[in-house]
């Protein structure tokens, strides 16, 4: 296991799994920003490709044996990196396949990973449109996954969200909080600080301003917004909270009804 900030060292014994969908699978855990207990969350899509069935990890948590045991042996073939600040478990999985291919957003490589000695293989430079995986250079991957990118340009942290079509989900870093993090936390215990901003009320009062503060220009904001809201999507991952299963959609035009 490789131990990275922020996550618990002993990582295999708090990783929930969860199957979401058909070949969806995704792996919640403990994290922790500075104080703040606002866990992790990694998804693994199992997709076909021109050479037969492969793995997608989207935002990867460290490399531990739960995590590497949900790719059922096989080729881990692209690794997406949800923003500029998830990236942090990349080294790991890297060393372990270094066949897997990064996908990031514009910038990623040049100011995180060069000094990792990563780089992305395929970079999103577009923004605030619908990029198909084929117009990206993922040739190898099947066209009934219907596997999409779409970067929120005005999102502080370049937001790249990766939408599945086949499963009708969607995932993203830090465009959307769900907390509190109740699955991330169900093999632990939030601090006590973490306890007292949800029973106050502060924690969700704090979520609801997130809209606000991470999405910089809220006219550019809005027109990726609504090129989102248009995928066909029902169910939505987030890292940071816990994920919406059948009513996402619903919940996106709530979390964005400022925006939308």
């Amino acid at each position: 296991m490789t131990t990275v900030e922020g996550y618990p060292k002993d990582l295999d014994a708090f990783v929930i799994v969860k199957e979401i969908a058909p070949g969806v699978t995704t792996l919640a855990c403990p994290f922790s920003r500075v104080i703040v207990e606002i866990g992790a969350r990694a998804t693994h899509i199992k997709a076909q490709f021109a050479d037969g069935p492969g793995m997608i990890m989207v935002s990867p948590i460290p490399v531990c044996d739960v995590a590497v045991a949900t790719l059922e042996g096989l080729p881990l073939k692209y690794i997406v990196a949800p923003d500029m600040v998830h990236y942090m478990a990349i080294p790991g999985w890297k060393e372990k396949y270094p066949d897997a291919k990064i996908i990031g957003c514009k910038s990623l490589t040049s100011q995180k990973l060069t000094s990792l000695g990563l780089a992305c293989d395929f970079e999103v430079t577009d923004f605030d449109c619908v990029i198909p995986a084929k117009e990206l250079g993922l040739n190898d991957v099947k066209e009934e996954e219907e596997l999409k990118f779409i970067i929120v340009g005005a999102h502080m942290n370049r937001e790249l969200v990766t939408f599945h079509g086949q499963s009708k989900v969607m995932v993203v870093g830090d465009l959307i909080f769900n907390l509190p993090p109740t699955e991330q936390y169900s093999k632990s215990k939030l601090g006590l600080l973490d306890r007292f901003l949800y029973a106050t009320g502060i924690g969700r009062y704090a979520q609801s301003k997130i809209p606000d503060l991470l999405i910089k220009n809220k006219e550019t904001g809005k027109t990726a917004l609504k090129v989102i809201e248009a995928l066909d999507f029902d169910t939505v991952v987030m890292c940071h909270g816990d994920s919406v299963i059948g009513t996402g959609k619903e919940f996106y035009t709530s979390f964005f009804s400022s925006l939308l």
